[in-house]
């Protein structure tokens, strides 16, 4: 996928909190040599990279053929920017995706966005933390269930003389 961040300070910390979840993502931003966000870009291409995090200017021109997802992960300064963001996804008839990451103070620049292309953007909540902790617990409880089941099942076993 391709990431789209608003500075090249938040592309950076972008690709490094990934790198420290273990995914592989790389940067292109106006700071980086060229040599270094040419480099990026062929990692990319060739699949050694994951997320290709970058800013608009830096992700002008790119030449990338299948891009299943493009990810917003900051909203553009430049409505219009956001049509050469997606533009990235979906190309030759292909399909794609592009998802927006929107706080609610952003909801006045979706609007924008939606005005400039014409189209408005499907929302999904995201869940709040009581719901995401439920989850994780129902999930670990899940996985346990086996293990308790077969140490109960050991225990039963032993105690039969």
């Amino acid at each position: 996928a391709l990431v789209f961040a608003k500075t090249r300070k938040s592309v950076e910390e972008l690709v490094g909190l990934l790198q420290r979840q273990g995914i592989a993502a790389d940067s292109i931003h106006g700071d980086k040599p060229q040599p270094a966000r040419l480099r990026a870009l062929q990692r990319f291409k060739a699949g050694e990279v994951d997320l290709l995090v970058a800013t608009d200017v830096a992700a002008r021109g790119l030449d990338i053929e299948e891009m299943p997802l493009v990810v917003n992960f900051d909203l553009p300064i430049v409505a219009e920017d956001y049509v050469h963001r997606i533009g990235r996804t979906g190309r030759a008839g292909r399909e794609g995706r592009a998802l927006l990451l929107v706080t609610p103070r952003e909801r006045r620049m979706l609007q924008v966005i939606e005005r400039v292309t014409g189209q408005k953007v499907g929302e999904v909540r995201l869940p709040d933390a009581e719901t995401v902790l439920e989850a994780r617990l129902a999930r670990l409880a899940a996985s346990l269930t086996p293990l308790l089941d077969s140490a109960v099942e050991h225990h039963l076993s032993m105690c039969r003389f």
